[in-house]
C-alpha cells in the first residue's frame, strides 16, 4: 500500500511539514513519485519515518541521519558500521533514561516531604521560611547538574 505525506502524518503523528522538510533534505530520496511529484511511502517507509523521528529525539543532526540512511542503502557491506552507530544511540538513550530516573527519584523524595509537611502543617522546602531544610541540597545531591541531559551526553 502507498501512503501520501498527509496519511503518513496521520499514522505516525509526525507533522506533515516536518516529513516534507526531511524529504527535501534527502532523507527519503528513494521514494516513488507520481506524475505530479507527489511522494508515496510504503509500509516499510513508515518504519523509516519512525526511525528518523527517534534519531531526531536523540538530537542527531539531519546530516548524521542521512549518513545512516545512506549506509542502509549500501546494504550488507555497511552492516557493521550501522551496528556501531545504533549501539552508540542505544547507550545515549540509556544514559538519558538513567538521568531521568535520578530526577524522578528526587521528585519522589520531595513528594514524600511535602506530604509530611502538609500533614504537620510545616513548610520545610520553602527557602523563604525559617524552617527551610533545603539549604544543603546541592551538597547532598552532587550528581544533579541542572542541565539538559542530551547536551551533557553528546560525544
Amino acid at each position: 500500500m502507498a501512503y501520501t505525506i498527509k496519511k503518513v502524518s496521520e499514522i505516525t503523528k509526525i507533522n506533515e511539514h516536518t516529513i516534507r522538510f526531511w524529504a527535501k533534505k534527502g532523507l527519503f530520496s528513494h521514494l516513488q513519485r507520481d506524475k505530479n511529484g507527489v511522494r508515496y511511502f510504503s509500509e516499510q517507509d513508515l518504519q523509516l519515518v519512525s526511525l528518523v523521528q527517534c534519531f531526531r529525539e536523540l538530537e542527531l543532526s539531519l546530516d548524521e541521519i542521512k549518513h545512516y540512511l545512506d549506509l542502509c542503502l549500501l546494504g550488507d557491506e555497511s552492516l557493521e558500521e550501522r551496528f556501531e552507530l545504533i549501539k552508540i544511540q542505544r547507550d545515549k538513550a540509556k544514559n538519558i533514561l538513567k538521568n531521568y530516573e535520578e530526577i524522578l527519584q528526587k521528585l519522589e523524595n520531595k513528594v514524600k516531604i511535602y506530604e509530611k509537611d502538609i500533614k504537620d502543617k510545616q513548610d520545610r522546602l520553602n527557602p523563604y521560611t525559617k524552617n527551610y531544610e533545603g539549604k544543603d541540597f546541592y551538597k547532598k545531591n552532587k550528581s544533579y547538574q541542572g542541565k539538559n541531559f542530551n547536551k551533557k551526553l553528546k560525544k
